[in-house]
Parts: C-alpha cells; sequence; structure tokens
C-alpha cells in the first residue's frame, strides 16, 4: 500500500527513516541549520555604501566597492535592496566622417 501526501509523490520507507530520530532528538522535522559563511554586507558597510552614493550619486558599483573594500557583488545586493535602480546612462558615438556617413546612406 502506498502512502501519498495529497498529489505529491509516495512517501519513502528511507524517508520516514530520517525523519522519526530527527523528531526524537529535536522534536521538530525542520532540517538542522547549516553552517554558512559570513555576511560581508553588515549593517556598518551598509550604511558606508549608502553614505558614498548620497556623496557621489554617479559613482559606479565598481568604484565604490574598491573604496570600501568590499565586494562589488555586495555593494549592488545593498543597493537593490535599498530600492536603488543600478543603470548606466551612456553617450552614442556620433561619427562626423561624411564619407563613412555617405556610404551608410542609402
Amino acid at each position: 500500500v502506498k502512502t501519498t501526501c495529497s498529489n505529491q509523490n509516495p512517501v519513502s520507507k528511507s524517508g520516514v527513516q530520517k525523519v522519526i530520530p530527527r523528531f526524537q532528538e529535536t522534536g521538530s522535522i525542520k532540517d538542522s541549520p547549516k553552517p554558512r559563511r559570513p555576511k560581508s554586507a553588515t549593517n556598518k558597510a551598509l550604511s558606508l555604501v549608502l553614505q558614498s552614493v548620497v556623496e557621489d550619486p554617479h559613482a559606479s558599483t565598481r568604484n565604490v566597492s574598491q573604496i570600501l573594500g568590499i565586494s562589488q557583488t555586495s555593494v549592488c545586493k545593498v543597493l537593490h535592496d535599498s530600492g536603488y535602480k543600478a543603470y548606466k546612462i551612456m553617450m552614442r558615438n556620433i561619427d562626423n566622417n561624411t564619407i563613412r556617413l555617405n556610404n551608410i546612406a542609402f
């Protein structure tokens, strides 16, 4: 007899055998927290990034990361979480070479 949970796959015997000891030890079936790398975007780094953006709103994330000594990804995450939108305004190259412009024209 296969037991199913709603529309999911049947519950396996090995799955139950793993859950029962975990429940007996911890009182919960949740996985234990895994060791993680500490966040580099601490509250201090967060305030420094936001302060640097207020001082120079045109600074790139690369420059901010080099100045503050944290990764560019962390700078981007801090800005995103704070509601800033990252974009770069670029000027288009204007070709003043008339010969080339005449070749392009049909």
